[in-house]
């Protein structure tokens, strides 16, 4: 099958017509094979849980499906693009603008840009690491900041000065399970940061990864409110792949990974 087959397939799919689009922006459930369908595309296919379906379809109903009137419709910004697939998702979704920032040279040629550019809309990649390019990006409606935070030692600089571009923050993220740590504690402990490879080189870096209580409180100090975490049990379709032992979704389950909005007041 062909790009050009697979971009037709995925419009009948998800961006058929109008009435397709009013659906997405009142928020109406799918069904979890029309969402497979999203990602199973060989442009997604960079990383082993890039691969797997059921996470993915799981973590879209409460990063794409749970905010469908805030992506419908609107610019976002897509830190740690990677090879596109929420970018993607967001775009079938009916998201009019997309910028996305990725350092990764593997990631930035996935071809997911033509998928998204096919939908009609508009896409900028700035290759580069946020921080160089935070006063570059233009405002947008909503931030996507998806596996991102703890890649990065700057998680208050960063969302901080991305708070004074956008309305509102779709975040995915894990955290350290240090249910005993303090908040006020957690920007200096030594158990918050670990060394890690970056993609692009030999080098290593700390990088900083917030307790859940610690998140609330830098984005509240950011000036973010009405922070909502999402309950990946109330909703049936994701209840029912969290009970399967193949999903590869126990970080969310035992609350390794959340996924949590907020809003910017204007």
């Amino acid at each position: 099958m062909t790009k050009q087959d697979q971009l037709k397939i995925s419009k009948q799919i998800m961006r058929e017509d109008a009435t397709m689009l009013n659906k997405l922006a009142n928020n109406t459930m799918k069904n979890t094979e029309q969402v497979a369908k999203i990602f199973d595309l060989p442009e997604f296919k960079l990383s082993p849980n890039g691969r797997d379906l059921k996470r993915l379809i799981y973590r879209y109903y409460g990063i794409i499906e749970n905010n469908i009137p805030n992506i419908c419709n609107k610019s976002i910004i897509d830190i740690g693009f990677h090879d596109g697939r929420w970018s993607y998702a967001a775009a079938l979704s009916g998201a009019k603008k997309i910028q996305g920032i990725e350092i990764n040279n593997l990631c930035i040629d996935s071809g997911s840009d033509k998928l998204i550019t096919g939908l009609g809309a508009e896409l900028k990649i700035y290759h580069d690491d946020i921080i160089n390019v935070i006063d570059d990006i233009e405002p947008a409606d909503t931030l996507l900041c998806l596996g991102f935070l703890y890649h990065t030692f700057d998680v208050v600089e960063i969302l901080r000065r991305m708070a004074k571009k956008i309305n509102f923050l779709i975040l995915d993220t894990q955290i350290p399970n240090l249910p005993n740590m303090q908040n006020q504690n957690i920007l200096k402990n030594r158990p918050e940061f670990k060394k890690v490879e970056l993609l692009t080189n030999t080098k290593t870096k700390y990088v900083s990864e917030p307790t859940l209580p610690a998140l609330y409180t830098i984005l509240d100090h950011c000036g973010f409110t009405n922070i909502q975490l999402y309950d990946y049990s109330q909703n049936k379709n994701t209840a029912e792949i969290g009970k399967d032992k193949d999903s590869k979704v126990g970080d969310y389950t035992n609350g390794r990974r959340v996924t949590i909005t907020a809003q910017i007041e204007n």
